[in-house]
């Protein structure tokens, strides 16, 4: 996500709910997607990465901020196997250190398998954007390595007999999905509707937040 939020202290569900913040964010989105055009709209990868993108700027600049857990779990893990792999093949010797070159073999492929791991486990698995309320740095510390049990994660589907375009939102508690026709977000020409995607993401956002409240006055009681 970009660090473009607006300037003010109305962050993530606060600004969505509030109109004047909400219309601030739209007109900005609008002015910089305004010229973004999709040049094959039969190409439903193209299609899917270009509404990502605009999404993922929609939220930044509602103050929405990224999961970067999963990339703070495979990033040391990468890290982890390309020590095994320098030290076994660069600087370790054969056959003077052939076991530390079998253990570093080992060590190599297991973090192969850890990072398979890591995506088959994570609760974004499938999903194309993850994204929470602002937190304090002190928050984001404490949650460096602990998965968000707050967050929330957002998928991106196609439905091609019908040209339906689902979009999914969901928790560890709830989720909420509608459906629109892809000729609803995009001109014949290509460009999109960036009013009618930004109406659509909102009301999604919205309806999470309405259902996440009534499940914990529920709870209270």
């Amino acid at each position: 996500m970009k660090k473009d939020s607006l300037n003010s202290e109305k962050l993530g569900f606060e600004a969505l709910r509030d109109k004047e913040t909400s219309k601030v964010a739209l007109k900005k989105l609008c002015k910089e997607f305004q010229h973004n055009k999709l040049l094959n709209l039969y190409n439903e990868n193209d299609m899917t990465r270009f509404l990502i993108n605009v999404i993922n700027t929609m939220l930044s600049m509602l103050g929405f901020q990224e999961e970067l857990q999963l990339f703070h779990r495979k990033n040391f893990v990468m890290t982890l196997a390309v020590l095994f792999g320098i030290y076994g093949s660069v600087i370790a010797k054969f056959p003077d250190q052939k076991y530390i070159i079998l253990f570093c073999v080992f060590g190599f492929f297991s973090c192969m398998i850890t990072l398979l791991f890591i995506d088959y486990y994570s609760p974004c698995c499938g999903h194309s954007i993850s994204f929470s309320q602002p937190s304090s740095i002190s928050k984001k510390l404490s949650e460096y390595w602990i998965y968000n049990k707050e967050a929330y994660y957002m998928k991106i589907s196609l439905d091609r007999p019908t040209a339906e375009m689902k979009f999914e939102i969901t928790n560890t508690s709830c989720n909420v999905c509608t459906s629109v026709n892809v000729g609803k977000l995009f001109t014949e020409n290509g460009y999109m509707s960036i009013n009618s995607l930004f109406n659509i993401i909102s009301k999604l956002l919205l309806d999470i937040w309405k259902v996440e409240k009534e499940q914990n006055s529920k709870k209270q009681l």
